[in-house]
């Protein structure tokens, strides 16, 4: 098969591929803001001495990085709405459940690789800088938000950068979903 650039020319395969392309990269920059959040989130729910949030976070985590991606969005785009009220569905099928279902599903899905890279940057840091920040005065909060939180992100981020790397290539995953 000849690929022609000439294809380029033609204003409806070019608008079309404009069009896909910024569908990728609104459901990349959401996945990966809403993602991101959802994961220190659960970096500092992890950091609370609770067996229950840990049990409740080992869960989510093991669910979101053993079920494969596609089968995820999969189960939000084709079994979430049936669970629902028959209100609540025909209110979702009005709008573009296609690119909300699959942003929810991709960010779910990163948040748990995210979680993972922050949960081992944190533990990077040594015991001494939580013991120096409390030292200092600083509260349990406040030692996670001003010194905790920005090492073990800072440790975190070649991991960060290769799943998101992988996230940009699993949004061509939701067209699976795509009419």
């Amino acid at each position: 098969m000849n690929f022609s650039f000439s294809l380029l020319a033609d204003h409806e395969i070019l608008s079309m591929l404009v069009f896909g392309v910024l569908i990728t990269l609104r459901l990349f920059v959401g996945a990966l803001i809403c993602g991101f959040s959802i994961a220190l989130l659960l970096s500092c729910l992890y950091l609370i001495p609770s067996r229950m949030s840990r049990g409740i976070i080992a869960l989510f985590v093991e669910y979101h990085r053993n079920v494969p991606t596609v089968v995820q969005i999969m189960v939000w785009y084709f079994g979430m709405p049936e669970v629902l009220p028959k209100a609540i569905r025909l209110w979702i099928n009005q709008g573009n459940t296609e690119f909300s279902f699959a942003l929810i599903a991709l960010s779910l899905n990163v948040s748990a690789y995210y979680y993972e890279d922050i949960r081992s940057g944190i533990k990077a840091i040594a015991a001494t800088q939580v013991e120096a920040a409390r030292s200092i005065g600083l509260g349990a909060i406040q030692a996670l938000a001003y010194v905790i939180l920005p090492q073990g992100v800072r440790v975190s981020i070649p991991p960060i950068t290769n799943r998101s790397l992988i996230l940009f290539k699993d949004t061509s995953l939701t067209m699976v979903t795509a009419n």
